[in-house]
């Protein structure tokens, strides 16, 4: 697969998806949901601090394409019902891997990938007792 950087937005992309990542916000809230995943997979993109980011998150250490190709993999996995548009970003939950994937709606570039588990913890709350009087 061929792909090249456009510097201004520090993003690789796929030859021949220049235009689509460019498309206006007005054609991307046109995509039915059904599409998401076709839409995704075409368009996804990369930034260069991406790639460590996920292996962080994941707590693993892969190459670029291993990363390309896990992403690629959790994404076909996900069923089209874990697949959440809230604002900017789409949300793809993929639990048999136990990971959710954020990508960017409009630019379609990954921002982050998170072990489910751990967005659990984070959103546990304490329950702290007051001494009675």
């Amino acid at each position: 697969m061929l792909s090249y950087r456009i510097p201004a937005q520090g993003c690789t992309i796929c030859f021949g998806h220049e235009q689509d990542a460019r498309a206006s916000k007005s054609s991307e809230i046109k995509i039915n949901m059904k599409n998401y995943k076709k839409v995704i997979l075409d368009k996804l993109c990369y930034t260069e601090l991406v790639y460590g980011r996920i292996n962080k998150k994941l707590k693993m250490d892969l190459s670029r394409d291993k990363i390309e190709a896990l992403i690629a993999t959790i994404i076909l996995e996900t069923d089209e019902n874990e697949f959440i548009k809230t604002g900017k970003n789409f949300y793809i939950t993929n639990k048999k891997r136990n990971v959710r994937l954020t990508i960017n709606s409009y630019t379609h570039r990954i921002i982050t990938a998170d072990k489910l588990n751990t967005i659990k913890a984070n959103k546990r709350t304490t329950n702290i007792s007051l001494p009675s009087r």
